[in-house]
């Protein structure tokens, strides 16, 4: 089974980084900058995990409003957050929050370990990122 994760950030560098590492793991992948793009993305195509950042530019929603929103289309996706560590209680009770700046690397394993407590008999998984 091919895990599919949808990562919204901001920032070109965490989005560009997390997206090339997680597809080294054969996770397919589907990147956004803005949370309006991902939303309508989600709204046509099944997704196993959304990692969002928590801000966004003006009119758009921020990483809450997405999950929430997200949430009432694909009730059981698990969400990891990324954002400074002042929003971490915002996240709180929606998904896990990894406050930045993190290493992409951290972020990416983060999402490993919610795929494979999701998923805990993929065997594919069971291959990426040993820790």
């Amino acid at each position: 089974m091919l895990s599919r994760v949808v990562i919204v950030n901001g920032d070109a560098r965490v989005l560009r980084e997390c997206s090339t590492l997680m597809a080294e793991g054969r996770v397919a992948i589907r990147s956004f900058s803005n949370s309006l793009d991902a939303l309508t993305s989600l709204e046509a195509v099944h997704a196993d995990l959304l990692i969002t950042g928590m801000e966004f530019a003006v009119g758009q929603p921020n990483g809450v409003s997405l999950a929430q929103m997200v949430r009432t289309i694909q009730p059981q996706i698990a969400v990891l957050f990324t954002g400074n560590a002042n929003h971490e209680d915002q996240a709180h009770g929606l998904g896990m929050f990894i406050a930045m700046p993190a290493p992409s690397s951290e972020v990416v394993a983060k999402a490993i370990q919610i795929l494979r407590e999701k998923y805990p008999f993929t065997s594919l998984l069971s291959r990426l990122w040993v820790a």
